[in-house]
């Protein structure tokens, strides 16, 4: 058994490089085993595709059943109240289903993003029918299509993240994302200018820092430990911003109160990684006492 020159990890005999630190691994008494790797190969399993018959004669069924309970809602509404009334909110929940469950079956190709992305296209429509037909505007109703249209931009952030696999190209799609989300948000605030005023610093500072902390986190050699000083002087950072912002506009002054207490606790640990990661000695120490 050795051990790696750098941070004192155990290391294998087929081991060309240290698991931990990335060292590169030189014995000349090593040989080669089979196994390449510390977990096992699982077979890959080829279910096959469902039969189209099948798949078409599912959708079909569903669809019939959501036509049936639509009808009979109606139908119901209509001899009751001689009219169409309250019958179209659970007729509008059966199309919402319908689109959700039955239709992925009429088609040949699905995949869980272009999914996700029409069930996120048919809930905002369903959530601004929903809020017409019982009150005739969409006051809440807008809120509620924000929230959906954000969650899939994160979502479609990671898939973003398989196909172009950088880091840079991706923070600025969710710095610009989160822009014009917040931006849409404020165009429904009443105040638009005293709220205007109060975020806009905040969202510039944001932008600014994270992009400092991209490059500085991209340059250096040492990337966990590096990344963790970054991120915690960064969010110190946005917390005297936000502090700062809402003190003056409250006081008409620049003023800190509870992003001093995140800086007492992030300033001193951001100084101890600092010091580990400058250390060899320290820092192989450390991580080999964290691996065992």
């Amino acid at each position: 058994m050795s051990y790696c020159v750098q941070c004192g990890v155990k290391l294998s005999d087929y081991h060309k490089k240290c698991p931990l630190c990335g060292t590169e691994v030189i014995n000349p008494n090593t040989y080669e085993f089979a196994a390449n790797t510390d977990y096992p190969d699982y077979p890959v399993v080829n279910e096959g595709e469902a039969s189209p018959v099948r798949r078409y004669m599912t959708g079909i069924i569903l669809s019939i059943q959501a036509f049936v309970y639509s009808f009979v809602v109606l139908f119901i509404d209509w001899i009751t109240g001689k009219g169409i009334n309250w019958s179209l909110i659970p007729t509008l929940s059966l199309a919402l289903l319908w689109f959700s469950v039955a239709y992925p079956f009429f088609r040949k190709k699905n995949s869980f993003f272009r999914l996700f992305t029409y069930d996120c296209i048919a809930l905002i429509v369903y959530i601004m029918l929903l809020n017409y037909i019982i009150s005739g505007n969409f006051i809440w109703a807008r809120y509620v299509a924000v929230s959906v249209l954000f969650l899939w931009i994160i979502i479609a952030g990671i898939f973003l993240t398989d196909k172009i696999r950088k880091v840079f190209p991706i923070t600025i799609y969710y710095i610009l994302s989160t822009v014009i989300i917040v931006f849409i948000s404020l165009s429904f605030a009443e105040q638009k200018i005293a709220i205007l005023k109060l975020g806009l610093p905040v969202i510039i500072s944001f932008v600014v820092i994270s992009l400092i902390s991209y490059f500085i986190i991209k340059s250096s050699s040492k990337g966990a430990w590096t990344m963790v000083s970054v991120l915690l002087v960064s969010s110190t950072l946005m917390c005297l911003i936000i502090d700062a912002t809402l003190h003056y506009s409250v006081h008409s002054s620049i003023g800190f109160t509870w992003s001093l207490i995140v800086a007492v606790v992030t300033i001193p640990l951001t100084a101890t990684i600092t010091a580990i990661s400058k250390s060899n000695e320290l820092y192989a120490a450390i991580s080999k006492k964290l691996h065992r």
